[in-house]
């Protein structure tokens, strides 16, 4: 996990399958919505927006040709759960099918970015 930029936070998972992968993203997602944050009395309800993508591996690239491609996606995947109304999730895939006899979860590098921005947004949404 790093921070990002501003409220953007970013999560390398190695070694997962596309559907595990999606799975941790919802987790993300819906644990924090369930996780009130309580200040001055008051409680703030927060959520997040989430954009992933999904890396296949492709021998024609090296990781450092890549990395600032994949952070795009997944920058774009998350403002894509943004304008999609928040408290979403957004996956995209980058790359192709291993060319060199990997196959399985070894083969994948997927990468999660979060913006917390919903928070700043949602500022009014307080409970005593």
């Amino acid at each position: 996990v790093a921070r990002y930029g501003g409220e953007e936070f970013v999560v390398l998972v190695d070694h997962t399958s596309r559907e595990e992968f999606e799975q941790f993203a919802k987790e993300i997602q819906v644990h924090v919505a369930q996780s009130p944050i309580a200040i001055n009395g008051f409680t703030l309800n927060v959520t997040i927006s989430v954009g992933g993508v999904f890396y296949r591996y492709d021998s024609r690239f090296r990781a450092s040709q890549v990395q600032h491609e994949l952070l795009d996606a997944a920058d774009k995947a998350m403002y894509a759960s943004k304008e999609a109304g928040g408290d979403r999730t957004h996956i995209l895939e980058f790359g192709s099918p291993a060319e060199d006899g990997m196959s399985g979860a070894a083969e994948h590098a997927p990468i999660l970015t979060f913006n917390l921005a919903n928070a700043a947004s949602e500022i009014g949404n307080f409970r005593t």
